[in-house]
C-alpha cells in the first residue's frame, strides 16, 4: 500500500467515530485498495476531473486522488461533520489543493459543481445502480464516464434500458478488477454519449422513489 493511502487510513482510525462501522473499521486497509481499484480504469480514460457522492468517510474519492495525482477530485457529502473530517483529511494528505468538499446532496451539488462539466462520476455503497446513474449523470460531460463499484452478480441482474436515454447513456461494460474486499469484484461502467435531459436531477429522492422508466 502507498504510504499516502497508509496515512488516509490512519486519518480515519483517528478520526471521529460512525465514518465507517466498527467491522469495516478492523478491514479499514481493504477498503482503501477497493476505492484505489478505479483508478485504472479512470486513468485510462485520461479523466481529469471527478465527483465522487456520498463520500463519507472518503472511499473511493480519497483513494483516487491518491492514485490520481493530476486529477481534481469533488466530494459530495451532505453531513457536515463527515465534510469537516473529508476537508481535514485532505489537507494533512496535502491534497486540498485539487479536492474540493460539498456539504450537499448529489441533486444540489449539480448547480454549485457545473452541470456536464466533469470527465467522470464515481460512487460506492449509494445506492442500486440505475438510481446512482441518474445521480452521476448531470456532472459528466459527454464523451465522459460513470463508474461505479459492483460485483459480477449484480451486473447481471442490472437492467441498463430503464432511462438510459434521458441520462445520455451508452451501453454498460463490466470491467473485472482485484479487490481485497469483495468477490466477484466488478466496476460498472458507462459511457456518457449524449446530454442529459434538461429534468434531470429530479427533485431531492425522487430517484430513489421513482426509478426512470
Amino acid at each position: 500500500m502507498k504510504p499516502l493511502l497508509q496515512q488516509y487510513v490512519a486519518a480515519v482510525r483517528g478520526g471521529p467515530h460512525g465514518l465507517f462501522s466498527r467491522g469495516d473499521l478492523e478491514r479499514l486497509d481493504a477498503h482503501a485498495l477497493d476505492g484505489a481499484a478505479g483508478a485504472q480504469a479512470l486513468a485510462e480514460r485520461g479523466v481529469g476531473s471527478l465527483v465522487d457522492i456520498g463520500s463519507g468517510g472518503g472511499v473511493p474519492g480519497l483513494p483516487l486522488a491518491i492514485e490520481l495525482p493530476d486529477a481534481h477530485v469533488h466530494l459530495v457529502e451532505s453531513q457536515g461533520w463527515k465534510c469537516e473530517f473529508l476537508l481535514a483529511c485532505a489537507r494533512a494528505l496535502d491534497l486540498d489543493s485539487r479536492v474540493t468538499v460539498h456539504q450537499s446532496r448529489a441533486e444540489e451539488a449539480v448547480a454549485t459543481i457545473g452541470r456536464e462539466s466533469l470527465d467522470a462520476g464515481v460512487a460506492r455503497a449509494v445506492a442500486a445502480p440505475g438510481v446512482v446513474a441518474e445521480y452521476l449523470s448531470p456532472f459528466v460531460r459527454v464523451g465522459g464516464t460513470l463508474l461505479l463499484w459492483s460485483t459480477t452478480a449484480q451486473a447481471q441482474e442490472l437492467d441498463p434500458e430503464p432511462g438510459r436515454r434521458r441520462l445520455g447513456l451508452g451501453d454498460v461494460e463490466v470491467l473485472p478488477v482485484e479487490s481485497p474486499l469483495r468477490d466477484s469484484a466488478v466496476l460498472i461502467a458507462w459511457s456518457k454519449i449524449a446530454p442529459c435531459d434538461e429534468a434531470i436531477p429530479r427533485r431531492n429522492g425522487v430517484a430513489a422513489r421513482k426509478p426512470l422508466k
